[in-house]
């Protein structure tokens, strides 16, 4: 067996655990944690996506994981650090628009995707002018990290990057939808639905990313 094979071997490996290791979250409402055990368990899986990422040397994505999974643990502070974790999520995104805009830079626009793009606009708009009566303390870091999401998810929908980072981007701009719906407009989201969608966004975007930058950079 080669030395490559074995380090795919890992990194697969490595990608499972980050991924069941994400997914197991779901189980947090049937079990009382305390601090520090909640927040550990809650960003866990993200950092071992992380690591896997870097692993196929994806630096950015990586990064783009260690800072979510940051963002993780101020969202789960006692009182929550809002801000704080929309600044960290905030950035991540910007570490996903340089992801996909890489593709753009190698691959040119896809074109024909600017319709798509376009919606995101629309529906992301839509969206502002209904979340915003509810905003209140939150307008200025809401609005902030809203141009960001939407900006990275246009960006995805006009790249060539691999179809399941990019329908992983979508998946996590429903996830955060579904965040502001109950943090403006004071309306649940159903059981689990944000953390399922945030967790499947992230392992799409971490193997989207990775596994392109190692196809890449064996090549």
């Amino acid at each position: 067996m080669s030395d490559r094979t074995v380090s795919r071997q890992a990194g697969d490996l490595l990608f499972a655990l980050g991924a069941l290791t994400a997914l197991s979250y779901l189980a947090a409402p049937f079990v009382t944690l305390n601090f520090p055990e909640g927040p550990v368990w809650k960003a866990s899986g993200i950092v071992v996506l992380g690591l896997y990422a870097a692993t196929r040397r994806s630096p950015v994505t990586a990064a783009a994981l260690f800072l979510s999974a940051t963002g993780d643990v101020m969202l789960e502070l006692v009182p929550p650090n809002m801000v704080g974790g929309m600044g960290a999520f905030g950035i991540a995104h910007v570490f996903y628009i340089i992801a996909f805009a890489r593709f753009v830079r190698r691959d040119a626009i896809a074109t024909a995707s600017w319709i798509y793009a376009a919606a995101v606009f629309a529906v992301s708009l839509v969206l502002l002018v209904w979340f915003l009566p509810g905003m209140g303390a939150l307008l200025v870091p809401g609005l902030g990290y809203q141009a960001i999401i939407t900006a990275m998810v246009m960006t995805a929908m006009i790249s060539r990057a691999p179809a399941i980072a990019r329908i992983g981007a979508v998946i996590f701009m429903l996830s955060d939808s579904l965040i502001a719906l109950g943090l403006y407009k004071s309306i649940p989201a159903p059981e689990d639905s944000v953390w399922l969608t945030y967790a499947i966004a992230q392992i799409l975007l971490a193997r989207g990313f990775s596994e392109a930058s190692r196809a890449r950079k064996s090549a």
